[in-house]
């Protein structure tokens, strides 16, 4: 199984539902780990970092810590309602995420539940001479990794809905 950063796995499921684009788009491109700052690039995109993640502590049996990786979603837009609005849609995507699954980086890898911190929050401009607005999500993510899609379909039992996204981003 791979091991890809929580912030690209987010990604690629935030461009593959179509809520931003991806890295050579020129609508609210979305990027994992940092965020452009030049020409080539336009003012608003999406980025999403990794932050330190939190825990529920031990399993009783075998000692298996559960750990909940943090991610960071921001938004720079040149208008403070359109960074907003696309804020609380991507807020109301990720909000749904729940046993979906999709290959990234050659591994399948499924966001079993998606905690959300806070609402969209304005965090001032960025730095610079353009008026650029800053917007925050922040959630902690349930995750698991695969190398076969089977061990997710076998691992359902009764999840009836669990959401097949069998896509290669």
């Amino acid at each position: 199984m791979g091991n890809e950063p929580p912030s690209k796995i987010l990604s690629k499921f935030l461009i593959r539902d179509l809520v931003v684009g991806s890295h050579n788009d020129d609508v609210w491109p979305c990027f994992y780990g940092f965020m452009p700052d030049d020409d080539s690039v336009p003012d608003t995109l999406v980025t999403v970092y990794d932050l330190e993640g939190t825990t529920a502590g031990k399993l009783m049996r075998g000692n298996t810590v559960i750990d909940y990786p943090m991610v960071s979603i921001m938004l720079r837009a040149t208008s403070y309602g359109d960074g907003f609005n696309k804020g609380n849609d991507i807020k109301d995507l990720v909000d749904s995420y729940r046993y979906d699954y999709m290959s990234v980086g050659g591994s399948y890898y499924a966001i079993l539940n998606a905690k959300r911190s806070s609402g969209v929050v304005a965090s001032g401009q960025a730095a610079g001479t353009r008026r650029r607005y800053l917007f925050t999500l922040t959630y902690a993510l349930t995750l698991k990794g695969a190398d076969d899609v089977g061990e997710f379909i076998e691992g359902a039992g009764e999840l009836n809905d669990l959401v097949h996204n069998d896509l290669n981003l």
